[in-house]
């Protein structure tokens, strides 16, 4: 007993006796267990329905001596961690968990999430005439499974940090074995496990500190929030790394050419999408050449304009206060 009334009272002490936090006693024949949980990222419904009830039910049932294994092998729950330490509890509280501490050294986490994160919708940013139109969603879990439901492959793997030492937020890596350099991935990983910032609230604070060494003039990552095209680019061995709360996914390395391509090209014939990409291209080309050689023109070689080209300029110039340049 005077374990788990020290446990108690280091978790109310570290979190400042917080008022979201519900300390539940719950006697079991001649011992006392308490249920631990924030009103706030747990689900009262599943609690009540799927711990409470159970326990109450099976109370008169159940050995003092077998109590810790019992609630472990018979409480209903797909999520379930043993934990031991504080720092572990605390987590595990806060990431939508119910805790039930025992006497005893080890206790049990029991995943209760609530639902405060937003459905699979369409995709607003990356609106394609072909293809899925689904998109990435703040819920880590069902991004894993938009991925997941695509490759079916037991060469995707996963490797997951935890960054940030208040926010604790989770960052996934996601590969191809045997597809992806391992060289990449390890480089990727290393740099990602440095990480020493308090709070990670999204992909871009993870690759604000990656990228710190990065003085390429153009970026070396590529952000997308369709499930689809995350998965074509994994095929062609890239990685993608996903954070919790965020509704994108980013895409490493990226290289130039990347930046001409979009998700509804995987949909389309080869010849066609060799023809949109130079068209991307040779647009690109022209809006970047032709205010530079009318600048060159008007303000240096003016002589080189035909005479009715440059009077139809200058009327359109009439009343302009500022010169060309």
């Amino acid at each position: 007993m005077k374990r788990r009334i020290k446990i108690i009272n280091e978790i109310k002490d570290k979190t400042g006796n917080s008022p979201d936090i519900i300390y539940k006693d719950f006697p079991i024949n001649n011992e006392i267990i308490t249920l631990i949980y924030s009103n706030s990222v747990s689900s009262s419904t599943y609690i009540n329905d799927f711990i409470l009830r159970r326990l109450d039910e099976d109370k008169n049932n159940i050995k003092d001596q077998d109590l810790f294994n019992y609630i472990k092998n018979y409480i209903p729950n797909n999520s379930m961690a043993e934990i031991s330490s504080i720092k572990d509890i605390l987590y595990y509280l806060f990431s939508g968990f119910t805790i039930i501490i025992f006497n005893d050294k080890n206790h049990l986490a029991f995943e209760n999430k609530s639902k405060i994160f937003s459905d699979v919708q369409r995709s607003e940013n990356e609106k394609s005439l072909k293809g899925p139109s689904d998109s990435f969603t703040e819920n880590y879990e069902i991004n894993t499974g938009m991925l997941r439901r695509r490759i079916k492959s037991e060469n995707l793997w996963l490797k997951e940090v935890t960054v940030g030492s208040f926010s604790k937020t989770k960052i996934g890596l996601f590969y191809l074995n045997d597809t992806c350099d391992s060289k990449l991935v390890e480089n990727v990983y290393k740099k990602i496990k440095n990480i020493n910032i308090k709070y990670a609230g999204n992909t871009t604070y993870i690759l604000d500190a990656i990228s710190n060494t990065n003085r390429g003039i153009f970026p070396t990552n590529l952000t997308t929030e369709r499930a689809d095209y995350a998965c074509q680019l994994l095929m062609e061995g890239r990685i993608i790394l996903m954070c919790e709360n965020s509704n994108e996914a980013v895409i490493l390395p990226c290289m130039f050419l990347d930046f001409f391509k979009e998700p509804g090209d995987y949909y389309e014939k080869g010849l066609n999408i060799i023809a949109s990409r130079i068209i991307r291209m040779v647009s690109m080309i022209i809006a970047l050449v032709t205010p530079a050689v009318y600048i060159s023109l008007m303000a240096y070689n003016i002589e080189a304009i035909p005479n009715k080209l440059l009077i139809n300029f200058t009327l359109q110039r009439e009343g302009v206060p500022f010169s060309t340049i």
